[in-house]
């Protein structure tokens, strides 16, 4: 779930409809992951870096968001299916996708974070 705090407040609301220039998400979570920045941007989706923010694990990732502005029904579909193939995909060169889920009906994907390769949104 993509949260700052345990509610959404009218600012977050107003931010997550009206995408700004600038990364907004940077402090922001999904589940156990914080935001830290941002590390490419796509046709599709918005690459950040994350770190996994609980006692659980110490670990860094990278979270893949669709962008709000193309959430059509199709754009949606293309991203689930995206995320499909790569959980399929074992492959030494292909970074392994390690969670995904949905949030605020948005769909995302977690991938291991592999320093100083370019991952391509």
């Amino acid at each position: 779930m993509l949260t700052n705090s345990n509610q959404e407040t009218p600012e977050l609301h107003f931010r997550m409809q009206h995408p700004p220039e600038v990364d907004v998400l940077a402090d922001l979570r999904i589940g156990p992951y914080r935001l830290d920045r941002e590390l490419g941007r796509g046709g599709m989706g918005i690459v950040y870096l994350a770190h996994r923010e609980d006692d659980e694990l110490a670990m860094t990732v990278t979270v893949k968001l669709i962008k709000n502005q193309l959430a059509s029904p199709d754009a949606l579909q293309n991203f689930i299916q995206e995320r499909q193939v790569l959980a399929d995909l074992k492959h030494p060169h292909i970074a392994m996708l390690l969670d995904a889920g949905t949030t605020r009906g948005l769909p995302y994907f977690i991938m291991e974070y592999l320093k100083g390769v370019l991952q391509i949104a």
